[in-house]
């Protein structure tokens, strides 16, 4: 049974912080892993602190209950995703970070999908949705 835990996207990669469009993460998939697409959308346009809110998307992957993988928002700013798959199904501790941005992510992955919401520090939240590739 192939676990998602790519719905942590979503919550981190979206605001206007100003990360440089050069910051380079690199993704490193562990062997055996199941993989994962994974669409981050905000639920709203400009946060309380007047920050414009803008989507996501990358992939992820899982193995063992732990959760990796990079997402680009839609500034091309990437974002490192981590986080835990616990046996419930619920993702525990979805962090997203580049070097300028943090952002948390939560929801449950069963089967090959996902869902969930995330919350960044400049205020912007939305929803997020995985998928097996």
């Amino acid at each position: 049974m192939k676990l998602a835990t790519l719905s942590l996207l979503a919550t981190v990669v979206l605001t206007g912080y100003g990360c440089s469009n050069s910051t380079h993460i690199s993704q490193t998939v562990v062997e055996g892993a199941d993989l994962f697409e994974v669409v981050a959308t905000p639920t709203m346009q400009t946060s309380h602190t007047g920050v414009t809110c803008v989507g996501a998307r990358g992939q992820v992957w899982i193995k063992d209950g732990t959760v990796g993988g990079v997402l680009t928002d839609d500034r091309q700013r990437n974002f490192k995703i981590t986080g835990r798959l616990k046996a419930d199904h619920s993702v525990e501790a979805g962090i997203a970070v580049n070097s300028q941005l943090v952002a948390s992510w939560g929801g449950q992955i069963r089967h090959n999908a996902g869902h969930g919401s995330w919350r960044d520090e400049s205020g912007c939240q939305g929803d997020w949705r995985l998928s097996s590739l």
